[in-house]
């Protein structure tokens, strides 16, 4: 999995690696306009921790 975001006409992504731990806490700002994503490269198994993961899941299949 990759988590990917996008600031001012750049992009960044970051490799998840087996086993991370992925918190959601702080990816909200009013000062800087961000687009986060995510994208699976193969198959992949989540544990959902926390219900905000599922949502973000969710939408980001629309």
């Amino acid at each position: 999995m990759t988590i990917d975001v996008s600031m001012m006409g750049r992009s960044c992504t970051r490799l998840m690696t087996p086993g991370e731990l992925v918190l959601l806490d702080g990816r909200e700002t009013d000062s800087i306009p961000l687009r986060w994503g995510w994208s699976v490269l193969e198959p992949a198994t989540v544990a959902v921790l926390d219900d905000r993961l599922r949502r973000s899941a969710v939408a980001g299949r629309r």
